[in-house]
């Protein structure tokens, strides 16, 4: 299967389940996982496959933001319901410490760097959860953040695939520049041969 193969089968999948995949992998991004499983690739991706089709870079957004910021209430949820216990049981007393010194030194806006410290994003969450941070709070920093991470990957994928196109000019202009180069270059050297011999 040839490169362009592949990007056209992933251009119907994307335009089949677009929202699907990029709710999918921004969930999985944002759990301990995430860093297993590069599920922000697929919000690149999505917004990618956006600019070429009719596809909506607006509903890819929200999705991923809905993605991530679910894991953020489940994370909550399950630090206030369960304290202590999944820490412990999951081996996670490193982590969570780390994000115990981010939420003290920083507070809750600590939530709007957690999508950029993978390892820890879900444990500052359950952190919070588990200290009882007002909900409110909570759920509307971890919102925002996500809304504006989604945006961010999404956007990327818009803005490199707008861009394509430049870039093929650019390498056929290098790739012409080059050849002609090359070209000069067996001729001098044939030249050079030629008045040795």
């Amino acid at each position: 299967m040839s490169l362009a193969e592949i990007i056209l089968l992933l251009d119907t999948i994307f335009q089949n389940y677009g929202v699907v995949l990029v709710f999918v992998g921004a969930f999985i991004e944002t759990t301990p996982l995430g860093w297993k499983f590069p599920g922000g690739s697929f919000l690149i991706a999505g917004g990618y496959f956006a600019h070429q089709s009719d596809l909506s870079l607006l509903n890819l957004t929200f999705s991923g933001a809905l993605g991530s910021w679910s894991v953020f209430l489940l994370s909550y949820y399950l630090g206030r319901r369960y304290r202590h216990k999944i820490i412990h049981a999951l081996s996670q007393e490193k982590s969570e410490n780390k994000a115990a010194k981010l939420i003290h030194k920083h507070g809750t806006s600590v939530i709007w760097l957690t999508l950029v410290t993978s390892l820890i994003r879900f444990w500052i969450a359950y952190h919070m959860g588990k200290h009882k941070h007002p909900f409110a709070n909570f759920a509307l920093h971890s919102a925002g953040s996500s809304l504006v991470w989604s945006g961010m990957w999404t956007g990327i994928g818009y803005i490199a695939s707008a861009q394509l196109a430049a870039v093929e000019r650019a390498i056929g202009l290098f790739g012409a520049i080059s050849f002609t180069v090359l070209v000069i270059l067996i001729y001098w050297f044939y030249k050079q041969t030629k008045q040795i011999l």
